[in-house]
């Protein structure tokens, strides 16, 4: 146990230490980013919204040949609109993946465009830049699959912490305390424990819910396998022949009437186009939502404008429920401030974790080196002197003067 425990936290520390470091700041991702560039989500509310079909052509305009995948709509009186753009097959449009695009609700005005995650030394792209660190390391496929085992590991891990934090139960409360009165690895060990075991549900449910965003190839049918998940519908929508970009048929805001009337007038989150299906996808906000996003969801055909189906994320099976929490509670967003203030405390606190394990391995590591080091040099000094001949010869070698007397010198000149 102990072998594994610490060879884990030597191979997988460094990769935690950034995700937690990472995971501090993008606790604080929206007020950040809305800090930082305020020219972008703190817009002057001057007159009436222009339709949302006008707005997301504006975004589109932006570069030439693309069409809006996902639009966020303004759940605010100064808050943008942002479309993420994608180029429509058949065009010579190069549009970066993670693209988005900045829309002024009130002018239809252009107001930026950035690559999420791409690097660049300006306000507009730093925070969107830690969260791709935070998941992918900026390694891409690689970088988030690396990450995804790294949580499994964790995940695994935390059954030989425990066992390690207890070695016996009588007394098992005092593995709880940090030992104030400690120094050195002894007070090193009494912090990691206590840290580690107040926090242990929190590390846990992190593990689990990492395992769940960098590995979903693995961590749904492992959930289904048990607790049967069902499909939404934008999964077992039909494709047709020919995919609809624009619906002159059903505008986009014809279909957002739709889907208010649907919901009884409630507010609508965002947008997901869907041209291959022909199929309009609003999340909308509702009293069952676990976070401060949309989670119930409305479809919307593009050719008839019915309203093809209305599904929120926690109905359906317990499997159902169990994956829809995994973003609230990774993010602490489902207990509001004080979840997201956890999260964030969470995030020192595995960095010292990290911290503490490997300074404990390091001194513990010099010691053994230390000892090593004693037990060889006394060994040698009670190892008998072994004689050789060359050191016989040279014993029995008599001591002759090498100075002579001034009187016995030859003099000077003078053969002798």
């Amino acid at each position: 146990m102990l072998l594994l425990h610490r060879w884990f936290g030597l191979l997988a520390g460094i990769w935690l230490f950034v995700v937690a470091l990472t995971g501090i700041v993008l606790v604080f991702q929206e007020e950040l980013d809305h800090a930082l560039n305020p020219e972008i989500f703190d817009r002057p509310a001057i007159g009436d919204r222009r339709p949302v079909e006008q707005l997301v052509r504006a975004a589109e305009s932006s570069i030439e040949g693309s069409y809006a995948r996902f639009v966020n709509l303004p759940n605010s009186p100064h808050a943008p609109m942002m479309a993420s753009l994608t180029a429509r097959p058949g065009t010579d449009a190069k549009v970066l993946p993670g693209t988005q695009t900045f829309v002024d609700p009130y002018t239809g005005a252009h107001l930026g465009t950035r690559v999420f995650g791409a690097f660049q030394a300006d306000r507009l792209h730093i925070v969107p830049w830690i969260y791709k660190l935070h998941y992918t390391l900026h390694l891409g496929n690689f970088g988030g699959g690396l990450l995804g085992f790294v949580a499994l590991f964790w995940m695994l891990d935390h059954l030989p912490s425990v066992w390690l934090s207890f070695p016996a139960l009588r007394g098992w409360w005092r593995s709880f305390l940090v030992r104030r009165t400690a120094r050195g690895v002894t007070q090193a060990f009494s912090l990691h424990r206590a840290s580690g075991l107040w926090l242990l549900p929190v590390t846990l449910v992190l593990a689990v819910s990492g395992v769940y965003f960098n590995l979903n190839v693995i961590f749904r049918p492992a959930v289904d396998a048990v607790l049967p998940l069902t499909q939404a519908y934008h999964q077992t929508a039909p494709r047709l022949d020919e995919p609809i970009y624009v619906s002159h048929d059903v505008p986009i805001d014809r279909a957002l009437d739709v889907a208010r009337r649907a919901t009884d007038g409630a507010e609508v989150d965002s947008l997901i186009l869907l041209p291959a299906q022909g199929v309009y996808w609003f999340r909308i906000f509702d009293p069952r939502d676990m976070a401060d996003y949309g989670q119930r969801y409305v479809y919307v055909g593009m050719r008839d404008g019915a309203v093809l189906a209305d599904q929120h994320r926690t109905e359906g099976s317990a499997g159902d429920v169990f994956l829809a929490l995994q973003f609230p509670l990774h993010s602490g967003k489902l207990f509001g401030w004080p979840g997201r203030l956890l999260i964030a405390f969470t995030g020192v606190a595995i960095c010292g974790l990290v911290t503490t394990g490997f300074i404990m391995w390091w001194k513990r590591r010099r010691g053994r080196v230390a000892m090593k080091k004693r037990m060889r040099d006394a060994e040698q000094a009670r190892a008998p002197q072994t004689r050789t001949p060359a050191n016989d010869d040279r014993a029995k070698r008599p001591i002759v003067a090498r100075h002579r007397t001034a009187s016995s010198a030859p003099a000077s000149g003078h053969s002798p």
